[in-house]
């Protein structure tokens, strides 16, 4: 994987929480290659974890902490000597977030606490990476930039993600005014990819589509999103860590090119997989977003970003490596 603008960094001691998942697992095996040592912190089971799947553990430089960032001990006991810290843990999938409002709010907000507490403590902190959410944005998202009021509904638990989520920001702003920690904001916009474990929509629908079973939408199956691939998203990661005079900002990391109903989607993957998967609306009122599409404007121009790969090839790679793990063939 190549870094834009041939940009490394190089040596460095990286503590990035929720390493365990996707999204951190993949800046570990990018961040690995250039003889930075990665400290990945997660509560989950390392044997069950994206890290452990995509053979990270292995590596010498990258050491798994299994740890709570709602227990403040265990996360202020944690090095004083980071270069740099990705903040990305959260709980994952809004059915989740439904389930454990609370422990979603808890860790949104005092997690983040606890690790903004940590990075104040640095020595030489260079850069504070903190996860937020596209949903800020509210159930209707359409071309939206990072200076856009935040519309999140007052009725329906699954806004308590989002809610807590922009709080997080505010203490993050809070800590920068305050202690001049290093920090820049991440609002993702549907980052999908192989290794991606739990409930998503994307690993889904292509795993209904192998094995030819019915795929089913919720709501009206209009509702569009704009789909990144996790190595375009890990590219603008490593650009916010390294460009300059960016603290304090947010910047949406998406790819705007690739806007499809989830109806359009489920069916682009079924001709992908020459799936004879049928396609069931359920056509059920849960909340959802209606439409989310990133501007990314800012980030192409702050940050060089410019996302690569198109979602027929984003399909065909999660497809392969779906095949791979429940031994079908394409």
């Amino acid at each position: 994987m190549q870094l834009f603008n041939n940009s490394i960094i190089k040596s460095k001691k990286i503590l990035i929480t929720g390493g365990g998942g996707f999204i951190g697992s993949f800046l570990a095996k990018t961040l690995c290659q250039y003889q930075n040592r990665i400290v990945l912190l997660d509560a989950c089971d390392p044997a069950n974890s994206s890290a452990q799947e995509m053979g990270l553990l292995d590596q010498d430089n990258i050491e798994f902490i299994q740890a709570n960032i709602l227990n403040q001990l265990d996360v202020l006991k944690l090095p004083k000597d980071f270069d740099y810290i990705i903040h990305a843990a959260g709980i994952l999938g809004i059915k989740k977030v439904c389930e454990y409002p609370l422990l979603t709010a808890d860790v949104n907000v005092f997690g983040t606490r606890n690790v903004l507490e940590l990075a104040r403590q640095q020595k030489d902190l260079k850069r504070f990476i903190l996860f937020s959410t596209s949903e800020v944005y509210g159930p209707h998202a359409e071309d939206v930039r990072e200076e856009a009021p935040s519309v999140i509904p007052n009725v329906g638990m699954r806004w308590v993600y989002a809610s807590s989520k922009q709080f997080s920001e505010y203490l993050l702003k809070a800590f920068i005014k305050e202690y001049a920690i290093p920090g820049v904001i991440i609002r993702p916009f549907n980052v999908y990819g192989p290794f991606r474990k739990g409930s998503n929509a994307f690993t889904t629908f292509v795993t209904r589509a192998l094995a030819n079973e019915e795929i089913i939408i919720t709501g009206d199956g209009k509702q569009s999103r704009c789909w990144c691939y996790i190595d375009d998203f890990v590219q603008g990661i490593i650009q916010s860590l390294i460009k300059e005079n960016i603290i304090g900002e947010a910047f949406n990391l998406g790819n705007s090119n690739e806007s499809l109903s989830m109806f359009d989607l489920a069916q682009k993957i079924c001709k992908l997989t020459n799936s004879q998967s049928t396609i069931r609306i359920l056509g059920n009122k849960e909340e959802d977003v209606q439409d989310r599409q990133p501007n990314i404007s800012k980030a192409k121009q702050l940050l060089d970003y410019q996302p690569q790969i198109d979602i027929e090839t984003g399909i065909t790679k999660v497809a392969e490596w779906l095949a791979s793990s429940i031994s079908l063939t394409l």
